[in-house]
């Protein structure tokens, strides 16, 4: 499922644009240290869900990757980070109950 590579390159793309070097380090670092449980949970989903499932997992992170992109380019913090919360939470939610 291509929108969980993207959305896991999103948030890297959002921190290199901050020009945050240490952030985008500190980032990057955690990306590379959780990417086997990443995986594991990625397959883990993709055994157990039907397609309609995962198709409703991919619409909601896309959806919410499209409003937190609008939120930076409309330079909104506040809503910015709501949205990254509700991706997060999104993503919390597929690792606790993949089915």
């Amino acid at each position: 499922m291509d929108i969980f590579k993207y959305g896991k390159d999103i948030h890297l793309y959002i921190a290199k644009m901050s020009r945050n070097e240490t952030l985008f380090n500190i980032l990057r670092q955690l990306r590379e240290e959780s990417y086997r449980g990443y995986v594991y949970y990625l397959e883990q989903f993709l055994y157990s869900s039907s397609d309609d499932e995962r198709k409703a997992v991919e619409d909601r992170i896309a959806n919410e990757h499209s409003k937190m992109i609008e939120a930076l380019k409309n330079k909104n913090e506040e809503e910015a980070i709501e949205h990254l919360i509700a991706d997060l939470d999104t993503m919390n939610q597929f690792i606790i109950d993949p089915s």
